[in-house]
């Protein structure tokens, strides 16, 4: 009784450490993309460790029944427990890479196959399976083998089979599964094949002649060779990580506008002063008009005023010019080292939009934004002589760009990005790709087509989740890549389209640090690939409208 009432403690103990990580430790285990986004800080983000809860409710179970034995008082002739193998994959868990991604999960899903793997770690580049079989129990396995083999060959003629040739048993076939599994896993470009590791926690490196069957090294110079990484023994005592510092995303000095963007920055909302009241805010958009009962009042919102009045509110909340100059000067640039960027592509659209319904004041920041002085495009702002950073404005076009490029076929990453980018990068391309061969298909379709979310999670390596609206833009997947090649953050308000691209990633997941940017975990710092703004959009054409219905009314 005295073994089981210690098994009831070990494991009431470790109800105590997952319930501890899920609480404290978990929020900062998890990927986070290197997005910023002020007002969703936490939309790119993996949403969680699959499986971990059912864990938790495996082992409170195993718990329950170890504690019924030791309330009953009567101690069983043969205990069988699942705490080892549990105990074990706690420890393992603890002392796996960052980002987790899943413990005791299905790899293709358990409808698809038999390979459990206890924990996919380090964003999914690793898997790692743990058994409890004993030395002694592989030398049955190889006695009941040998017996059958045996019964097979009785007459002296026979020739009976090589040692070599009758290897077989239930540890090199789990590590020949694992191996095809993981080859068969489906991943992003640039990403490795996942490496697979094999813990035998119950058995001991020895000398090869030390084994109880020679068989046994032979085994495991065969799942070495499979491709396995092998490990014997146990880990130290499991204890429970310890916090990590959150990392810090930072733009980088140079910088890619968005379409989207270069419009909210030259929109009229962006300049003049703000609404000082509630009244004032619901009634920059909406004319005067006379209600049922003769008195004064505001017209009914459209779809367009209700859009206008809430972006209003948000530029109020957090004005754009003043969080870009925050971040840019806490980043520590100073106004002569900006860049920002736009591709040939934005450039050559923007005319297109702010002549049909540009304001006189934003068709003049537009210009002044790409052909003007440096100085001109805060004159006359609400802004103007109040920020630091971002004092001077102006944008410059990419020589080159893929926008000019007739198809994305046959384009491979640039060497050397980031995982988080090559992964970025490449379902930005995907997306493209299939916007060609649908408008080869019907050059008239106007929809791009809906692409499927690819899974980083092994349980569902190939699963299809289809997007309930269109693609993104193809003029903002090709700023994002422009970015991308050119080692800029890429600034944007079309916050949909980024979600889009982070779910075909499948980053909420889990997906791999990029080692080579924060091996140590010395540098708190990164440069961030995106940033989302709110968006705005040109709205001095109705603030005018607005102004001149009140001016008649009044009269």
């Amino acid at each position: 009784m005295q073994e089981v009432v210690k098994v009831r403690d070990e494991l009431e103990q470790l109800c105590i450490d997952i319930r501890t990580f899920q609480k404290d430790i978990q929020p900062t285990s998890l990927f986070k993309a290197p997005v910023i986004d002020h007002f969703h800080p936490n939309n790119y983000s993996q949403k969680a460790i699959a499986g971990l809860r059912k864990f938790l409710d495996a082992v409170e179970a195993e718990r329950d029944h170890v504690a019924g034995i030791v309330a009953s008082g009567v101690a069983p002739e043969n205990f069988t427990t699942n705490a080892p193998n549990q105990l074990a994959i706690w420890s393992e868990f603890c002392n796996a890479k960052w980002p987790i991604v899943s413990i005791g999960l299905f790899a293709g899903g358990a409808s698809r196959g038999q390979n459990k793997i206890d924990i996919v770690a380090d964003g999914g580049n690793e898997w790692i399976k743990v058994n409890t079989i004993k030395e002694t129990r592989l030398v049955a396995e190889f006695r009941e083998q040998d017996s059958y083999i045996n019964s097979d060959y009785d007459s002296e003629e026979d020739e009976a089979p090589t040692q070599r040739d009758s290897l077989s048993n239930s540890i090199l076939r789990l590590a020949n599964s694992l191996s095809k599994a993981a080859e068969a896993e489906e991943r992003p470009v640039g990403l490795p094949r996942a490496r697979v590791r094999l813990i035998l926690n119950r058995m001991e490196e020895k000398r090869e002649e030390e084994y109880l069957d020679v068989r046994i090294p032979e085994t495991f110079r065969a799942i070495s060779d499979s491709g396995v990484l092998l490990e014997l023994g146990t880990r130290g005592p499991r204890q429970i990580p310890p916090l990590k510092p959150p990392r810090r995303y930072v733009p980088s000095k140079a910088i890619v506008l968005d379409l989207s963007v270069v419009i909210a920055l030259c929109c009229d909302s962006t300049h003049r002063p703000l609404p000082a009241t509630e009244e004032e805010l619901e009634g920059r958009f909406r004319a005067m008009c006379l209600n049922a009962d003769g008195d004064k009042d505001l017209e009914p919102h459209s779809n367009v005023t209700k859009d206008l009045r809430d972006q209003l509110r948000w530029e109020s909340q957090r004005p754009l010019a003043q969080e870009l100059d925050d971040r840019l000067s806490e980043a520590g640039y100073a106004p002569n080292t900006l860049e920002f960027w736009v591709t040939q592509e934005v450039k050559d659209r923007i005319p297109g939009i702010i002549d049909v319904i540009g304001g006189p004041a934003e068709k003049a920041r537009a210009s002044a934004l790409l052909e003007g002085p440096d100085s001109a495009f805060w004159h006359n702002s609400r802004h103007e002589g109040r920020l630091t950073a971002l004092k001077t404005l102006r944008v410059r076009t990419f020589p080159d760009s893929i926008a000019s490029s007739p198809t994305t076929a046959a384009r491979e990453p640039p060497r050397g990005l980031p995982a988080f980018e090559i992964g970025l990068w490449t379902a930005c391309m995907d997306i493209l790709g299939s916007s060609e061969v649908e408008s080869l298909k019907d050059k008239n379709a106007t929809k791009i087509k809906n692409l499927p979310k690819r899974s980083r999670n092994p349980r569902r390596p190939k699963t299809v989740f289809h997007a309930t609206t269109k693609a993104p833009s193809s003029h903002t997947l090709r700023t994002v890549i422009a970015g991308i090649e050119h080692g800029m953050t890429v600034l944007t308000n079309n916050r949909g389209a980024i979600g889009k691209l982070i779910s075909h990633m499948g980053v909420y997941d889990g997906f791999p640090e990029d080692r080579n940017v924060d091996e140590t975990e010395a540098r708190l710092e990164r440069r961030a690939a995106i940033w989302v703004v709110n968006p705005s959009s040109l709205s001095e054409w109705r603030r005018i409208q607005v102004e001149e219905r009140n001016a008649a009314f009044s009269i």
